[in-house]
């Protein structure tokens, strides 16, 4: 048994219209609206990817504040025992960021040790590198919580409760210094300090770095 039903023309013509209005419409969404909302999509993507720094960036940015942190909390007590304030040099940066990084990799807090790479296994040669004559270094390592201001001030304590290092930031004969701080994948940063009364150094360090 079949079914046949039929309907007058005025009512079939206005359902294929509609048919056919739906179907241009579905058209257009695909060839037109929907690329858009993807394209839209990919580059709020792309923003929120690029917005977002590496890891080393970010961690070369921290290295850098909790060192200026580090140094104006030499200052501010260099300025309280009425002292000058010390001036940084970027050579004795370099000698002092090299050496963190090399006590990191070798994972000991020591001014010399046959682990370093060679060159930089001493004091005075890591100081001859950029024509220096004259100095003394501070070595500290702690965890990193999340503050840079609270890190460099337990450093800093811990400096002034040994007399040699309280020495180094007191002494009234340096008068530059140079400050790094590498921060280790474990969350140890460790910190070295270099002091010097010479003002001028080597323009070939940075060739020299290795």
């Amino acid at each position: 048994m079949s079914l046949k039903t039929s309907c007058p023309n005025a009512s079939c013509e206005t359902a294929s219209v509609n048919r056919r209005f739906c179907l241009l419409l579905s058209i257009w969404i695909v060839l037109v609206i929907q690329p858009s909302i993807m394209a839209s999509k990919d580059e709020r993507s792309q923003n929120t990817e690029t917005s977002q720094p590496e890891p080393n960036v970010r961690h070369k940015r921290l290295e850098r504040i909790m060192a200026e942190s580090l140094l104006a909390e030499t200052n501010a007590l260099r300025s309280r025992e009425r002292l000058p304030p010390l001036v940084v040099k970027q050579a004795l940066n370099d000698v002092a960021y090299m050496h963190s990084s090399n006590m990191c990799t070798a994972g000991e807090l020591k001014h010399e040790s046959d682990k370093y790479p060679v060159g930089w296994r001493t004091f005075w040669e890591r100081m001859e590198r950029i024509g220096c004559r004259s100095g003394g270094e501070n070595l500290a390592y702690r965890t990193y919580t999340g503050k840079p201001t609270d890190w460099s001030r337990k450093v800093l304590t811990g400096w002034l409760n040994s007399p040699q290092h309280r020495k180094n930031l007191l002494d009234p004969t340096y008068r530059y210094t140079g400050i790094g701080v590498f921060l280790c994948r474990n969350g140890v940063a460790f910190a070295t300090q270099v002091f010097s009364s010479q003002g001028t150094f080597a323009q070939a360090f940075v060739d020299q770095l290795e």
